[in-house]
């Protein structure tokens, strides 16, 4: 659940190290999350366990969920093929404005 809040977080308030925000203005920025638009709030929401009138649980619909994987998977720009181990070195020789400083 870490990466769509974060995701989240750098979206509405460009905060790009959230764990350096304390804790109180922290939650108060979940707090105020666009519900209609927020991939945190959305997964969160399609995890409750909603009842009927007489208590028993209904069924959901499990398509926004993946919706709001997918879109994402699609804001960080990453597909379903599987990830393979690289070193440091491998990854700054091959991308060099990597490892340089602004």
């Amino acid at each position: 659940m870490w990466g769509p809040l974060e995701a989240d977080l750098l979206h509405f308030y460009n905060i790009e190290s959230p764990l350096s925000v304390r804790w109180h203005k922290l939650l108060r920025l979940i707090g105020y999350l666009p519900p209609e638009s927020s991939i945190f709030l959305r997964i969160l929401s399609d995890r409750q366990i909603e009842y009927d009138d007489e208590g028993n649980p209904v069924k959901k619909d499990r398509s926004n969920t993946r919706k709001a994987r997918e879109m994402l998977r699609q804001q960080h720009r990453r597909d379903r093929r599987p990830r393979t181990k690289m070193s440091l070195d491998d990854y700054l020789n091959d991308n060099p404005q990597a490892g340089a400083f602004k």
